[in-house]
């Protein structure tokens, strides 16, 4: 079991996400790293069974594409960097 419960050991993996449109591709640990978030809550406090997907099966976030790049450049390395 993982640390904080879930039992999926695939998510340790990379995983494939559609926000906004555009695909990212990332890690587990990285979407989990800043606890409280909304990423972090869609990973660790639900069935990840039950997440929207697209139609080729990329986990589906419904926020501004372009600017996740900056969300997931925070989360890892723990720093804002801003254009």
């Amino acid at each position: 079991m993982h640390e904080y419960g879930v039992s999926d050991p695939w998510l340790s993996l990379q995983c494939n996400l559609n926000v906004g449109g555009q695909v990212y591709i990332t890690r587990h640990p990285t979407l989990i790293s800043v606890p409280g978030s909304l990423l972090w809550e869609m990973f660790t406090q639900k069935n990840v069974r039950s997440l929207a997907r697209d139609s080729k099966g990329r986990f589906f976030v419904d926020r501004d594409g372009f600017l996740f790049r900056y969300i997931l450049d925070y989360m890892r390395d723990q720093q804002l960097v801003l254009p």
